[in-house]
């Protein structure tokens, strides 16, 4: 049997958070942030909340005061197709715990894993004892991304990323701690290049719930990598990761049951997790399901008719193997 072939361990997922609350936020109010230009003011303590569960803020997620009664400011929080109203206080600890109780709160925090959920609220509700800390920490978080991919009105430089990663990793937020290990897993920003090093800031995020950092560890160990190779525990840290929605996680686990590495043999489920990942776009998975149906495996149809439409979409999705396939099948 051929083996499905992919390569886990090149590419950095990062959270793209394309906020800027620095500039967006300069006329709020004193402990009040924007999470977009063009949005209300919102409580500190709220903004932290929000931004740290849906760190990849594509413009879905608005919030917007609607209102001012005796019990506090009024809010109404939007994401997909739920809304939620709040009535805020002003006590971070007890609105954090009304806003996870939401609606919207409960949809975001279904997102990630418990870990990572109970972080978000804890970071946000240290807000009542200053919240500077909390505060800084997305600063450096955002700084190290901005300065990553050249965004929000810096350049490129991969030297002053470690560096703000660095800075939010030591004081342990996940997301940085992830990014500065995919940094010594490449020897980027001039920092020495070092699986073990690599690895142990993947186990930090991985412990906080943190999907890219279990990934990230679990193609260590697949790859012998800074870890001693070992198939079965890939496939826990990807279950992990597969069992918060995490795309890349799903399809590298389908992975592991298409070729029996680490579990049985299975291509059913290979199947599915192919399809729960490319319903997120994930280009990988959408190849191997163009795989599958010309082949005719999992339990599918073989059909080259499908097999065409999915490595199409794999290619528009920049997959270079589903290109090829492309080619080779329009030539026919």
């Amino acid at each position: 049997m051929r083996y499905l072939e992919v390569n886990t361990h090149t590419g950095l997922i990062f959270a793209l958070l394309l906020f800027s609350f620095s500039a967006w936020s300069a006329d709020c109010p004193s402990g009040e942030r924007r999470l977009q230009p063009s949005e209300d003011c919102i409580p500190r303590h709220l903004y932290l909340y929000l931004y740290c569960l849906n760190r990849s803020n594509n413009g879905l997620l608005s919030v917007k005061q609607t209102g001012v009664t005796s019990l506090g400011k009024n809010y109404e929080i939007k994401v997909g197709g739920k809304v939620s109203g709040l009535v805020l206080s002003g006590d971070a600890n007890a609105d954090i715990s009304h806003a996870s109780k939401s609606s919207v709160g409960l949809a975001l925090e279904k997102q990630i894993s418990p870990d990572l959920a109970k972080y978000c609220r804890e970071l946000a509700s240290e807000t009542n004892n200053d919240g500077t800390e909390a505060d800084l920490l997305l600063e450096y978080h955002r700084r190290g991304e901005n300065y990553f991919f050249g965004i929000n009105g810096v350049h490129k430089d991969y030297s002053e990323a470690a560096k703000w990663f660095r800075k939010a990793a030591e004081k342990g937020y996940p997301f940085s701690q992830s990014n500065l290990g995919h940094m010594y897993d490449k020897g980027l920003g001039g920092l020495p290049q070092s699986y073990s090093t690599a690895v142990a800031w993947y186990e930090k995020a991985a412990a906080q719930g943190e999907e890219y950092g279990q990934v990230s560890l679990g193609n260590s160990y697949e790859h012998g990598e800074g870890v001693p190779q070992s198939d079965s525990v890939a496939v826990y840290w990807y279950q992990k990761a597969s069992n918060q929605g995490y795309a890349r996680g799903q399809k590298c686990l389908g992975v592991m049951y298409f070729n029996g590495r680490g579990v049985p043999e299975n291509h059913a489920i290979a199947l599915s997790l192919f399809r729960k990942s490319a319903a997120q776009g994930n280009a990988e998975a959408l190849y191997f399901l163009g795989w599958m149906y010309e082949r005719g495996q999992g339990g599918l149809a073989k059909s080259a008719a499908d097999a065409l439409h999915w490595y199409r979409k794999a290619a528009e999705a920049g997959n270079t193997d589903a290109q090829e396939e492309v080619k080779r099948l329009t030539r026919r």
